[in-house]
């Protein structure tokens, strides 16, 4: 479970919130090899195969068409001024090419959108290992006529390599460790990892291949099986497609790595591992969920009924449509206090404690945990009632919780509660359909004044 989105019930003109978000890709990986051997060699070499730089930049409220600004087939620079790179070379002083120009000690930058800086020097050197480049510029927005600096940048790093020296590099075939909303062909995304044996790319292996990629709990999990090379090429035996479906699966970022085993008849020691990690961001995963309130928010001596409707965006599109792909909306209820209450409705739970609770008791064993959308889940706030005194009290379920009837609560409970006591859930679940995303509030819920918060949760 993944809360996907949080929201609060407040009247908001998101045009008027515009944010840009974007990354550069670049056609060689982001770490150059030099090795010393023979005089001085560059792997991969920017001289005989430039280096591309090509910006995306995005308006995150736009729609799906023409929402990458800088592309020739979306919006194609309009709105576009003042575009630059930025290049910052290990100590030196920056160096900045606008667009259309040039420069003897790194290359050149195309007039119109894109803006791809072109690298024909291998700039990077031993005493100068690093390379910093900055894209910007500044975009004025056709809905508000507001101007907004922006800007993305990419390192670039230098690695030496001499004598027997074995080195593993993994980089994305186009460059591009980016993902959006999903939006990326089976084929598009695919990482491969380059061997060099003395500072030569060796196309030629013995060993073993096996990826990895980190699961939310930081471990490394095997992604499929090892791939076994016999004086095989790695970047053509060994490529790991992200797959769409893998790449709806990642929220925010995920980590891959490469474990290489070299058996080369070369290697110094035969089952030596080396290893090589690369990241994959999804820049477009924040939700923006939305409501409409039938008869608006105001209630008049505590009388009427209001019905709210959810809807959910992301980058401006309005997503959950689809049967099977809902997602499970969970409200809470503030008053004007802060004091949380609670929903009355057919979506609340109705369990009641197996057993009595004594004071301080940090769990809670119920007799149901609840299915489908009344799932008790973790961060779920529920009303114990009465207490022994008398008292009711709410209750957080801990993040531990996973399954079966025992509850794991954030904190001790206050009062002792006898066996049996029933028990009410604190969060209104809307249902998984979208007919059942909505709730009502009455008068009796709101005094004076309220607010509710919601959560979209991707089960």
């Amino acid at each position: 479970m993944a809360i996907l989105a949080t929201g609060q019930i407040t009247f908001i003109d998101y045009n008027d919130a515009l944010s840009l978000t974007g990354f550069i890709n670049s056609t060689h990986p982001k770490t150059q090899v030099y090795s010393k051997d023979g005089g001085g060699s560059y792997a991969s070499n920017w001289v005989t195969a430039n280096n591309l730089l090509t910006p995306n930049m995005f308006r995150q409220a736009s729609g799906a068409a023409g929402i990458d600004l800088v592309s020739p087939t979306g919006g194609n620079g309009v709105g576009i001024t003042n575009a630059k790179w930025t290049l910052k070379l290990f100590t030196d002083a920056a160096v900045t090419i606008a667009a259309g120009a040039s420069n003897a000690s790194f290359g050149s930058v195309s007039a119109s959108a894109p803006y791809t800086l072109t690298l024909n020097k291998n700039c990077m050197t031993e005493a100068k290992p690093s390379l910093e480049c900055t894209f910007s510029c500044i975009y004025t927005d056709i809905s508000t006529a507001l101007s907004i600096d922006f800007r993305t940048s990419v390192t670039f790093s230098l690695m030496k390599s001499g004598g027997k020296a074995v080195f593993v590099q993994i980089y994305e075939t186009n460059g591009q460790y980016v993902i959006r909303n999903g939006a990326v062909a089976t084929s598009t995304l695919a990482l491969k990892f380059a061997v060099y044996r003395n500072g030569v790319k060796d196309a030629a292996v013995t060993g073993t291949a096996q990826w990895k990629y980190r699961d939310p709990g930081g471990n490394w999990t095997n992604d499929g099986s090892a791939v076994a090379l016999s004086g095989s090429n790695p970047e053509t035996a060994a490529i790991k497609t992200i797959a769409a479906t893998i790449v709806d699966a990642i929220t925010n970022s995920r980590t891959y790595r490469i474990e290489f085993t070299d058996n080369d008849s070369e290697a110094d020691v035969t089952g030596t591992v080396y290893s090589a990690e690369v990241s994959i961001l999804d820049l477009t995963d924040p939700y923006q969920v939305a409501f409409t309130v039938d008869g608006g928010t105001t209630f008049k001596n505590g009388e009427g009924t209001k019905t709210v409707h959810f809807r959910l965006f992301q980058n401006g599109t309005e997503v959950d449509l689809v049967s099977g792909a809902y997602k499970l909306y969970r409200l809470t209820l503030h008053d004007q206090n802060g004091n949380l209450d609670y929903f009355k409705s057919a979506f609340d739970l109705a369990t009641s404690i197996s057993g009595s609770i004594a004071a301080g008791a940090t769990s809670l064993v119920v007799a149901s945990a609840g299915t489908g959308s009344k799932a008790i889940k973790a961060g779920d706030r529920l009303v114990l009632e009465p207490g022994v005194s008398g008292k009711e009290e709410i209750v957080q379920v801990a993040a531990s919780y996973v399954s079966g009837t025992t509850i794991a609560l954030t904190a001790g409970v206050q009062f002792a509660h006898a066996a049996s006591a029933p028990i009410r859930s604190a969060n209104k679940k809307c249902g998984l359909t979208d007919t059942a995303k909505v709730i009502t509030v009455t008068g009796d819920d709101i005094f004076n004044l309220g607010s509710t918060d919601i959560e979209v949760i991707g089960l």
